[in-house]
């Protein structure tokens, strides 16, 4: 009888001990699974706060003060060139204009398109103005390669060209006139005919 009350208290006690170990291996890796939870966590809150850290640089560059109000470009092919030394058929292949019609309107326009120098920069003059808008719209350039062409940015060269062009529109009724009724009609297109052999 001594011998199977030791065997069952023996039987009991490492009952006991397997159960206390289980509850221990159980506690252990949920302690560890914490441990990796908070690990996660950490590293998460630490590449949030990078991102966060990169936002907030960008919007600082962003916002820095410009140091350089006109990029300088390399480019002095209209002053050096075309002012001067171009001779007249190279003008009209370029321009599809003389000189002395894109003098004219220079002339015709220039009160619309100058501009007055600042403390930061230089007003683009008016020949250049006109330059830009005759290179861009005789031959069909982008605006990038205009702008490189008459040293001038991309949205500048696009800006001189819509400028140019209002300006035309406040002047074209002065040049461009319709005939009005019937009789002035039939004149203008008999002028045509003589004029371009063509009906």
């Amino acid at each position: 009888m001594a011998g199977n009350k030791d065997a069952c208290k023996y039987v009991i006690l490492m009952f006991i001990a397997m159960l206390s170990r289980l509850f221990q291996d159980r506690r252990r890796r949920r302690f560890q699974q914490r441990l990796r939870l908070l690990a996660i966590r950490s590293r998460k809150r630490r590449i949030e706060a990078c991102f966060y850290q990169r936002m907030l640089e960008d919007v600082n560059i962003g916002q820095r003060r410009k140091s350089v109000w006109v990029l300088a470009r390399p480019q002095f092919w209209f002053e050096n060139m075309v002012l001067n030394q171009y001779e007249d058929n190279l003008w009209r292949e370029h321009f599809w204009v003389s000189r002395e019609t894109f003098r004219y309107i220079c002339d015709l326009v220039g009160h619309h398109l100058v501009r007055q120098d600042t403390n930061m920069r230089q007003a683009i003059p008016v020949q250049k103005h006109v330059g830009v808008a005759l290179w861009r719209l005789a031959t069909g350039n982008l605006y990038r390669t205009a702008g490189l062409v008459f040293d001038v940015g991309r949205c500048t060269a696009l800006k001189l060209k819509e400028e140019f062009c209002s300006a035309l529109l406040t002047v074209s009724n002065d040049y461009i006139k319709f005939p009005k009724g019937e009789a002035e009609t039939r004149d203008a297109i008999e002028a045509f005919k003589e004029v371009s052999s063509f009906p």
